[in-house]
Parts: C-alpha cells; structure tokens; sequence
C-alpha cells in the first residue's frame, strides 16, 4: 500500500503558523514540527483526512487556538484532548458519523461561540449545553432529531439556530426563551403547527420554514422584528399580516385565497408568491407593496394584473411568467426602475405600446403567447416626455411603413436604448416584427425562433451592431440579408436552423468573432466550404 509522504516544515515556507491548514494532505497525526509551533497556532484545519486521535500533549500546547475544524473525517468520537483547548472558540465537527456528544464535555469549553454539527447522527444533546453561556452559533442540521431536545432553549446566548433537514414534527413552546436569537433555519422538517411563542423572540429577524407542512402562519405574524422570511412548499391557504421590517418574503408552492400584506409599504423589496394557485390579486395589492424591487408570481392562473401595476416605482425585475395572462396593463410604462420583465408561457396577444417608456428595461422575455407583432412606438419629439395619464391617447410611429425614424427632430425613444436582451420565440410573429427591432440600438440577444417569419428585411439590423446572439430557428426564411450580416461584427452566435434555406451568403465568412454557426434541416443545395467562390448554385 502506497504510503502519504510525511509532511515537512519546508512544505509551510512563507506560511503563518497562526493558521494551519492540513485539510485533504493525508496525514494520519500531526506532523512533528507544527509542536514547535503549537503554541502560535490560532486555526487548525485537519479536514478531510482519515479519522486519527488528537494528540494530548500538542492540543495542550495550543494555548492560543481560536478554531479547531474536524469535519468530513469519518470520526464517530470527538477526540477527548479537544477538553484541553480552554480557549477554543469555534468548533466544526460536521459531515462525520457521530452518534452523541455525551462522552466529552463541550460544556467545559466556556468561550465556544460557534458549534457546527451537520451531517451526523445525533438525535440529542447533552443538558450540560446549557452551561455555554457564550454560544452564539448552533448548526444541527441534518441530523436525527424528531424533537427539539428543550435544553437548546436554555441557551440564551444563541443568535442563529439551524435544525434543517431532521424530522421535528413540533416546535415546542419554550423556543420563546431564546430572547437573543435573530436566524431561525427549520427547513425541510415535518412540522406541522408553530408555537404562538414565537412572538417572544424579540430579536428574530429571519426565519426559515420551508418544505414542512405548516398550514398557519398566525405565530409569525406577531414578530414585529421580522426582515426575512421564507416559507416556501407549505399548506398556508389565507395570509393578513403586517410586519413592519419585513423586507424579503417568499412562499412558493402553496395555496392562498385570501392574501394581504399590510404595513410592509416602505420595506418589502422581494415578494415571492409563484405556484400558489392565485387567479386573482385584490386591485390594492401593489398599493401594500410600495418599496418592491423583485415581485415574482410565476405559476399562478392570473388572467389580468390591476392597472396600478405602474405605482410600483422601485419594481426593478417583474416575473409573472406561466399564467393566462391576456393582456398587460398600460401603466407598465410607468415603471422607470424596471430592469427585467418575464412574461412568457401566458396567453398575450400583445405587449402595451407604453412598454417603449421603460427607460431601463434590459430584458424582455415574453416567449410561448400569441402576439403577433411588437408595438410601434408611440410618437416622441425632442420635446415630448412620457405621458403621466396614460390613458390619454397618443400618436404612433408607423415603423412599419418607414425605414428610419430617426431624423426629422424626433428623440430616441428610452427603450431603444435601454433593450439587450429580447425573447419572444414561440408566438405568431412575422416579418414586421423587424421595423421596430430596427430601432433596437443595444440589443445583444435577439431570439424570434418559431415564429412565421419569410424574410428579413434589407437594413433592419442596420443599427444592432452590438448584436452578439441571434436565433431565428424554426421559422420560414429563404434567405439571410448579406449586408445586414456584414455589419453584425460582434456576432458569436447564429441559429437559423429548421427552416427553407437554399444557400448561405458569403458575407457569413467575414464575421470574425462567430463561434456557434446552426443551419440544419434546410433546404442548402451546395458545400458551405465554397464560400470564397460565392458557387450559389
């Protein structure tokens, strides 16, 4: 059997010895000339290494040792000269086989602050736990717990607490002495019902509920301290709550009918509420919602949002993406925050023409609807800006019936030159589309796979020269503008496969930057090698 080279001093050159990581090196105890050093050391990482006992002597020598890390090691037994570090503040003893800690006594350890335990086989912890007056940190997720042993809630010292992954199918009441704690982790549990103690915790900033089968989230609602709380995958049918600090909610996969988040107007930046069988949203809904930077609704069966979508002014990513959504509200426009907008998958047989208002939008993906052509631009002089009521009626460009509105005196509008990224495959798109693509000055990303379009118009790509990706798959094209392509210099990617191509334009050889070229299931009648004789048979 092959054996690991000892390891030497010189292998530590130009190392600290105050922090020592032996993590994955093979050793099987410790290297002779770190006792030397015993006394320097501040960390010691023996991580990842084959199970092997802490020698006595050298742990009594580590009289400044801050951090021990044992994890993923295989030990059943923490090493009893651990008993020795009486200054020893944070302890990692994760990812091994320990059954129990009743044979070494942590307790005596005062100054831990930090105890990680994940990955094990605990099903308790001693009661001499409680005698840890200075621990802060206490990680027994994934573990074999099937109630919360009642000693943890004698450490009040604790600030974060994390019992993910076991089986607790109950939270016992007296988790509402931990007056100190600001994290709460019980994902992925059985949990049924939470204490109405909870509202004790004066100090509980973030919760963590997800994957239990929790079906009422009253106790919650009387922690006024809450900035954070996630509580996905759940039972909860009906939600009115106020919380005054709540900044980030999320609770995907649930069922509400009823839902009201009251009093969050000035904190609640991220709102997560996909896959709740919503068909419906109350018409002062975004009226709550006023600070809302992220609001997700993914997966629902919406068939409108109310019109006063556009008072949410800080809304930077809207995603209402696999709903039967119709139609988008006109007060879209409004939303001058707003970076990205994902409505694919709905039932839209358009976008609203005040969308070309949206003077940061980067990104629209509104793939797999029904629409069949992207607005003209409303009319827009040097002089003119976007409408405050916007159901007055406004002029439009016909884009479609001239090559260029750029002249004359008109101003660009702000989407031209905010939009990178456009995804609208699968819709009924023809070749018009291009006329107010044409516009487009920015776009990186154009995707219009399987729609109806026949042709390209000459000079409709004219202006993206920053166009780096384009997918025209599935689609009816005879041919590709040869000068268009000359011009798209920054080009990497082009898919235009599945559809009635006979031949490729030379002028594809003169994008130097294209690395990912598809042009399969066409009708091409020659070698594409023969592009430098221009055979186009």
């Amino acid at each position: 059997m092959r054996r690991t080279p000892k390891m030497q001093e010189d292998d530590f050159a130009g190392e600290s010895m105050e922090f020592v990581d032996l993590s994955g090196k093979g050793v099987e105890t410790i290297p002779i000339f770190l006792y030397k050093h015993a006394h320097v050391i501040r960390s010691l990482n023996l991580a990842k290494n084959r199970p092997f006992d802490l020698p006595t002597d050298f742990i009594q020598g580590c009289t400044s040792l801050r951090e021990l890390v044992l994890s993923d090691m295989g030990i059943k037994r923490v090493p009893h000269a651990i008993k020795e570090c009486a200054q020893l503040e944070r302890l990692d003893i994760s990812n091994n086989n320990i059954v129990d800690l009743d044979h070494i006594s942590l307790h005596e350890l005062q100054s831990l602050t930090s105890i990680k335990c994940y990955n094990n086989r605990l099903s308790t912890v001693p009661e001499a736990f409680r005698e840890l007056r200075h621990l802060r940190y206490l990680n027994l997720s994934n573990n074999r717990f099937d109630k919360l042993p009642l000693v943890i809630s004698e450490i009040e010292s604790l600030v974060e607490l994390d019992l993910s992954f076991n089986t607790l199918t109950v939270i016992p009441p007296e988790i509402g002495q931990l007056e100190n704690l600001e994290r709460l982790h019980l994902l992925a549990n059985l949990i049924t019902t939470l204490p109405p103690t909870l509202g004790s915790l004066v100090s509980l900033k973030e919760i963590d509920c997800r994957r239990n089968v929790i079906s009422d989230l009253t106790p919650l609602t009387a922690i006024r301290s809450l900035e954070l709380l996630r509580f996905d995958h759940n039972q909860v049918s009906s939600l009115d709550a106020t919380w005054a600090n709540l900044r980030i909610f999320t609770a995907k996969h649930n069922s509400f009918t009823r839902f009201a988040l009251s009093g969050t107007t000035t904190t609640l930046t991220s709102l997560n509420l996909s896959y709740c069988k919503l068909s419906n949203l109350s018409t002062d809904v975004f009226s709550q919602l006023g600070a809302v930077e992220t609001l997700t609704l993914d997966g629902n069966t919406l068939r409108f949002l109310p019109d006063n979508l556009g008072t949410l002014s800080k809304l930077v990513t809207l995603s209402v993406k696999n709903n039967l959504l119709t139609s988008l509200p006109d007060s879209l426009g409004r939303l001058s925050n707003l970076q990205a907008l994902h409505v694919s998958g709905n039932n839209l047989h358009g976008l609203p023409q005040q969308i070309w208002f949206c003077a940061q939008l980067a990104t629209i993906n509104a793939s797999s609807n029904l629409i069949k052509e992207f607005p003209d631009p409303p009319l827009q002089t040097a002089t003119t800006t976007p409408p405050n009521a916007l159901d007055n009626p406004m002029e439009t460009i016909d884009v479609r019936k001239q090559s260029t509105v750029s002249g004359g005196g008109r101003a660009a509008l702000p989407l031209s030159l905010a939009l990178q990224r456009l995804y609208m495959a699968d819709n009924q798109l023809g070749d018009d589309v291009f006329a107010p693509i044409s516009l487009m000055a920015e776009l990186r990303l154009l995707n219009l796979s399987f729609n109806d379009i026949y042709e390209i118009p000459a000079s409709s790509l004219f202006k993206c020269q920053r166009l780096e990706e384009l997918y025209l798959s599935g689609n009816k094209l005879t041919t590709l503008p040869p000068d268009d392509l000359e011009r798209l210099v920054n080009l990497r990617v082009i898919y235009v496969n599945g559809n009635k191509l006979q031949t490729l334009p030379a002028e594809l050889g003169k994008i130097k930057k294209l690395y990912a070229l598809d042009v399969g299931s066409n009708v091409l009648k020659y070698n594409i090698a023969n592009w430098p004789y221009d055979w186009n048979w």
